[in-house]
């Protein structure tokens, strides 16, 4: 996927000016990547939102951004959950945990803020820079992830390298 033009945002827990916001627990960063450009396979191992803690690996196929195809246990789930307008099966958001106090616990809030997870969003990205309105924002954690950020790996197998 491409980050071209897009600018990272930090989910550090201070919220210090009046009409700052966030969530808690903090401790993510997660960028909006451009629009149709998300091609290749995830497999979703923690958290999934609207499900909770995956007992089995969900594999989502992706092309030119949206999925393409979804294999697993909470397969049905997940395809439900993204079943709303055309919109909610876009690729939205990518994020890094960054919180080492954060645990999978079945909550997608905490879950995609374990530090060395990464998740992946679809549906609405129109609050952080991006350009898709949608009703629904649906996440997905993986766990001990391989991330490479312009040909740097960012985090390898879980552990972050920069």
């Amino acid at each position: 996927m491409s980050l071209s033009g897009r600018d990272g945002i930090p989910s550090d827990g201070i919220i210090a000016e009046p009409g700052d916001s966030g969530n808690l627990p903090s401790g993510e960063s997660y960028i909006a990547p451009v629009e149709g450009t998300a091609t290749g396979t995830l497999v979703f191992d923690g958290g999934l939102a609207g499900v909770g803690v995956l007992d089995d690996p969900l594999t989502v196929e992706l092309d030119e951004g949206r999925i393409a195809s979804v294999e697993g246990a909470a397969a049905d789930e997940f395809l439900d959950a993204t079943s709303g307008d055309d919109c909610a099966r876009r690729v939205c958001e990518l994020g890094l945990g960054t919180n080492p106090a954060a645990s999978i616990i079945g909550t997608v809030l905490e879950d995609e803020k374990v530090y060395g997870t990464c998740h992946v969003a679809f549906g609405d990205n129109l609050g952080f820079g991006g350009i898709i309105d949608c009703d629904s924002h649906l996440d997905g954690v993986i766990l001990e992830p391989t991330v490479s950020l312009d040909g740097e790996v960012v985090v390898a197998d879980g552990e972050v390298l920069v």
